[in-house]
């Protein structure tokens, strides 16, 4: 009577892992959005966020606001020699950890 209990008991955890990850799955990945939901999501999440460039911090690197809060955008090379303090732009890009505070390294960056 134990063992079938057992067994039954592990049909179910399977079943229910099954039907979880078929939902994952079909749902897609999530793109965030804002900033806030930046903050609040994983390393490597995908963004594509809206908003202005509030201060340039060096060649490769600006403080970015969409209204929801602000983070550090990450460039590889430098942006060309214009300027962009609040220029508003569209940023596409993963998220990554710093030790204190959420940045993104930004795939693309379209001015609008």
């Amino acid at each position: 009577m134990k063992r079938m209990s057992i067994f039954l008991v592990f049909l179910m955890v399977i079943g229910l892992n099954f039907s979880t990850t078929s939902d994952l799955q079909a749902a897609g990945p999530h793109i965030v959005t804002t900033v806030a939901e930046a903050k609040a999501s994983g390393i490597d999440a995908e963004v594509e966020l809206s908003g202005r460039i509030v201060k340039m911090i060096q060649d490769d690197k600006f403080l970015f606001s969409d209204g929801t809060g602000e983070l550090l955008v990450l460039i590889d090379g430098k942006m060309q020699d214009l300027n962009y303090e609040n220029a508003k732009v569209v940023v596409s890009g993963l998220i990554a950890q710093n030790f204190m505070y959420t940045e993104v390294k930004a795939d693309s960056i379209a001015v609008r």
